[in-house]
């Protein structure tokens, strides 16, 4: 067993060629990639990746024994001719949230029904089907509401952000999807410089990996769904204006581009300037 918790780096070829070694377990959160690790191990049964892991390329190959993979990255590390040996009955471990990411990666989704949602946290498979809207959900360290259950469940997080400036008054960003905030929050992060312009999207973004400023749509959810998910909050829902990540298309009638607010009292949409203040945020 090959045991790292504090492993910042591993070189090329480390623990390679190791006929009784079982497990390899990579610690370190510091640790961003690997290249041509664990390779040609026989014996090799369980392989646990640490969440900061951005690629894995050319490791883990003749490997034919491994049956559990562990990745803790809540966005898939990039990965390039890795696991050639795997066989259709191993797991590969992911967090719950991400399994669906997992599963149409590049390179992950060759071994798509191999993949499975796991709460890292209590160190269980986890079962959607167990959850129920207004279920409070750790992901990471950061709570949040159910909302949404079935093929993709969804989060509201249990804190807020207050008084937040949707962002770059004037400039059309183009996050216009009313149905994916995801999508949106991609937009966004693919302007230079968007932590500064984007204030609502940032406080998002800080909870961390896969937290994003919701939709119009998947705000309006949130609102519909709000009896169940306000006795979990110091701070009631049906108090706020919340942004939306859905850009107005075009321009308004104001004369340059707006963003979408939600009143949680009536589940009203309006359209606001984006360097206004009286928004608040939820991811």
């Amino acid at each position: 067993t090959i045991d790292a918790p504090a492993a910042t780096f591993v070189g090329t070829d480390s623990f390679c060629n190791n006929k009784s070694l079982t497990s390899i377990s990579l610690g370190s959160d510091e640790l961003l990639e690997i290249t041509k690790v664990g390779n040609n191990n026989e014996s090799l049964q369980v392989v646990k990746i640490p969440a900061g892991l951005t690629a894995i390329s050319d490791s883990f190959n003749s490997c034919s024994a491994i049956s559990e993979v562990y990745c803790k990255a809540t966005t898939p590390p990039a990965l390039v001719n890795s696991f050639d040996a795997i066989t259709a009955t191993a797991k590969i471990y992911v967090p719950f949230t991400s399994k669906e990411s997992y599963k149409t990666a590049e390179g992950w989704s060759h071994y798509a029904d191999m993949i499975v949602g796991y709460d890292f946290e209590n160190e269980t498979v986890f079962d959607p089907s167990t959850l129920r809207i207004g279920d409070l959900v750790a992901v990471n360290g950061v709570q949040g509401i159910v909302f949404q259950v079935g093929k993709v469940v969804k989060l509201v997080s249990v804190e807020q952000g207050s008084s937040l400036v949707w962002g770059n008054y004037g400039v059309a960003s183009g996050a216009t999807n009313h149905s994916d905030g995801a999508s949106n929050m991609r937009r966004i992060k693919s302007i230079d410089g968007w932590e500064n312009k984007y204030p609502a999207f940032k406080w998002c973004a800080d909870l961390g990996d896969g937290w994003y400023l919701p939709s119009t749509q998947e705000l309006y959810k949130i609102y519909s769904t709000q009896t169940f998910t306000n006795p979990k909050l110091t701070t009631p829902l049906a108090d706020g204006v919340y942004w939306s990540s859905t850009e107005q298309r075009g321009v308004s009638t104001f004369g340059f581009p707006t963003a979408h607010h939600l009143l949680m009292k009536s589940g009203a949409v309006v359209a606001s300037e984006k360097s206004s203040e009286h928004g608040d945020a939820r991811a």
